[in-house]
């Protein structure tokens, strides 16, 4: 066992909305030129009819083996990593996870260059806004540990809504993974960066998922992370704003933040993949450009109106989010068409 050990990660991510994003693109922007890949995707988006699931749409989760090597442990499993990896440990899940195995355990894994997830109760981390005064159990994951700190490495969102990495004891570590009814914890992810990559920037994607964005349609038959078969009740694209103007004129009281950061984050990916297509000879126009740093101000606005509005309900603010998303949608359909005309000289 290392006494320490840090696996890289990149501490801003290009989405921080949800974690299920963060954590594995922290991971993934570390690997060189990924960055062109990923911004030849994650262009559609997708929220529910109350819009209060959002996100971007995926054909393909992290999790299917393209770029990590990944297991997932749960108490009634056996476990061996000789089949897999070729490393000699083997035997069973449920003593693998066992409280006194399991800080040895995660150090272990991470020694082996596997990064740790799972879902931990907050009222042991640091910097969380359950801590030390609720029960609140929620996405983490971990990137090292100190032994003479005897501390894990944590990352995840702060009170502060910051994503941010903190030291978490491992007595703390331990308490916010143990299942109090059970005294084990009954799940553990580990994901490990597989090291043969060749990324290029695909216009031709780019081009068919801009044209799905405007249509307001799917991307994929079965899209990954909506966790429905029929995806008929989802707005898609450019649809996502009726969807939320909707709900905003009908019934507001749950009006969620996330969609509102979400459709933020896909402006400033919008804006930084007009320049990775500059980058690989594709270049946009600055008036586009231009214009479309403007609606990106005005989606960051729109946050802060929503921020607004949860702290004091004022009428007054849906009006102007509503009337400023109506205008946000016409122009960007407006601008994307002008990017289509541009790649299609190039496919």
């Amino acid at each position: 066992m290392k006494g320490k050990i840090i696996l890289p990660l990149e501490k801003q991510p290009p989405i921080l909305t949800f974690n299920c994003h963060a954590s594995y693109l922290s991971i993934l922007f570390t690997v060189r030129d990924y960055y062109k890949y990923f911004y030849s995707d994650f262009i559609n988006i997708f929220s529910d009819s109350m819009s209060s699931v959002s996100g971007f749409l995926m054909e393909r989760w992290y999790c299917d083996d393209m770029f990590f090597d990944m297991f997932v442990l749960t108490s009634d499993d056996n476990f061996s990593m000789t089949d897999c990896f070729g490393e000699n440990i083997q035997g069973s899940a449920l003593e693998l996870l066992r409280k006194d195995n399991l800080v040895k355990s995660i150090k272990l894994m991470l020694d082996l260059g596997f990064y740790v997830s799972g879902r931990i109760n907050e009222f042991y981390v640091p910097k969380r806004r359950a801590e030390g005064k609720y029960d609140k159990r929620h996405d983490f994951y971990l990137n090292g540990y100190d032994d003479v700190e005897k501390c894990f490495y944590l990352s995840g969102y702060t009170i502060a809504g910051r994503y941010e990495t903190v030291d978490i004891s491992y007595d703390n570590l331990v308490r916010g993974l143990t299942l109090k009814q059970k005294g084990t914890f009954n799940i553990l992810n580990f994901c490990k960066l597989k090291d043969h990559y060749s990324f290029e920037i695909d216009v031709k994607k780019i081009k068919v998922l801009l044209e799905d964005f405007i249509s307001a349609r799917s991307s994929f038959e079965k899209p990954s992370g909506i966790f429905k078969d029929d995806i008929s009740c989802f707005y898609f694209g450019s649809g996502v704003y009726d969807g939320l103007i909707k709900n905003i004129v009908g019934d507001n009281k749950g009006l969620d933040l996330r969609i509102f950061r979400m459709l933020l984050e896909h402006k400033s990916c919008m804006l930084k993949r007009f320049d990775v297509l500059g980058e690989a000879g594709v270049c946009i126009d600055d008036s586009i450009k231009n214009e479309y740093g403007e609606i990106a101000k005005l989606q960051a606005l729109i946050f802060n109106l929503a921020m607004k509005y949860k702290l004091k309900p004022v009428k007054e603010l849906l009006e102007s989010i509503s009337k400023k998303s109506k205008y946000i949608k016409d122009v960007e359909i407006k601008l994307l068409e002008k990017v289509i005309l541009r790649l299609n000289e190039f496919v």
